[in-house]
């Protein structure tokens, strides 16, 4: 019988975000027969191309503000009363308001969306096998395990990755309804095996919903070593305050060597960041925005980076990284979530989770310092992971595999 996917992202194929689905989605695309991207992203443009077998469709994810008033009825629904009680005999946190409202509007979009899945299920799936697949551990993935509570014959999972997964990193230090989530869904399939662990600590009793499953990227070039004077810093990332870029500047400002910090990515901290470049290191950094991921590619195939740098205070296991691996270049990250899943001392260095800017700066000069000899072992043992372990034909083709046989 056909099998039919519906897949539901943030933004993807529209706009410029989860630039790492383009490595997952032609796998998807040959193991199904049919692909719905539902992708939240109601504004822009699409960006990006998607196998032919491929159907777009759009649904706002926030509630309006009405909906917001209407997420407090869900105040009778007798799962918010459930999670109230696993969050005081589990989590150990405050029941406060923002975690209150964060629950009811949970609760609220469940119930917009399961007329929407079943209008998108009756659309596009008569007489097929349905799949059920959010990109991310949020409210979507509640949403569709409380459709397949409803629809036994379905099949439901959802990936988890970094803030998604991890309590301590949102505002409220809360993840709404987790256990709902894996009691419901077929299976939830972490990024890393930090998050894998976890979830094994902290709600033991649905370990067995959780598999491991890394994400990859595929093998893009070989980056040229750099012959300069000039040594580069790269990174990539949103200019959020999780991703810790006030901490790299002030570090880089500590440097005595020539050197030259390029980042790709954008945010609310965007000029905050740059003007607190201009004062520190003038002339010495090149912010170059959101572009796609083929134009980041381009410029690693054609222009020379000595080493990577993560400073975030979390994240799953970045795919930045592996990108950066695949071309054989050197890591510095701090210890948070799954790095440390693709980062050591043999490849790069692993620093503290929340380092000061001399720890940062210590670090980069002691890479700077390495021998020629020394640097390209850690070059060679980058790409070395990167095959072993984030390599997307056998990662995805595995993923394929796994979701198929729920």
């Amino acid at each position: 019988m056909p099998k039919t996917l519906f897949f539901f992202t943030s933004s993807y194929p529209f706009g410029k975000g989860e630039t790492f689905i383009e490595n997952e989605i032609s796998y998807l695309a040959e193991a199904f027969h049919k692909v719905v991207i539902v992708s939240n992203d109601t504004i822009n443009i699409q960006t990006r191309e998607v196998p032919k077998n491929v159907v777009l469709e759009r649904k706002g994810y926030e509630l309006s503000t009405a909906g917001k008033l209407l997420s407090t009825l869900q105040i009778f629904n007798i799962l918010f009363f459930k999670e109230l009680n696993i969050i005081k005999k589990h989590y150990n946190i405050k029941i406060t308001l923002p975690v209150v409202n964060t629950m009811l509007q949970t609760l609220h979009k469940a119930k917009v969306w399961s007329k929407f899945l079943e209008i998108m299920v009756n659309k596009y799936s008569k007489n097929e096998n349905i799949y059920l697949y959010s990109y991310w551990n949020n409210d979507m993935a509640f949403a569709i395990a409380d459709y397949k509570r409803k629809h036994k014959n379905i099949t439901a999972f959802s990936r988890m990755h970094g803030w998604d997964t991890y309590f301590e990193a949102s505002e409220i230090n809360y993840l709404p309804f987790r256990s709902y989530i894996f009691n419901n869904l077929n299976r939830v399939f972490a990024i890393s095996q930090k998050g894998n662990d976890y979830y094994s600590e902290l709600l033991p009793k649905y370990v067995n919903k959780i598999s491991v499953s890394y994400l990859g990227v595929p093998k893009r070039g070989d980056n040229k070593v750099n012959t300069s004077t000039e040594f580069q810093i790269l990174t990539i990332s949103n200019t959020i305050a999780l991703k810790n870029l006030e901490t790299l500047v002030r570090a880089l400002a500590l440097l005595n060597i020539p050197f030259k910090w390029v980042h790709f990515g954008d945010g609310n901290l965007q000029n905050e960041i740059a003007a607190l470049a201009q004062q520190l290191i003038p002339g010495k950094f090149d912010m170059k925005g959101r572009v796609s991921n083929s134009q980041v590619i381009e410029y690693l195939n054609s222009n020379q980076v000595d080493v990577f740098v993560n400073v975030s205070f979390t994240e799953g296991i970045p795919v930045s990284i592996m990108e950066v691996m695949s071309f054989g270049i050197p890591v510095i990250a701090t210890n948070v979530g799954g790095t440390s899943e693709i980062v050591n001392n043999k490849n790069g260095f692993l620093i503290n989770p929340k380092p000061t800017p001399a720890e940062v700066a210590n670090t980069i000069n002691t890479f700077y310092n390495l021998t020629d000899n020394e640097k390209a072992m850690k070059r060679k043992v980058a790409f070395n992971t990167w095959n072993a372990k984030f390599n997307a034909p056998e990662n995805y083709t595995n993923f394929a595999q796994l979701i198929l046989h729920l």
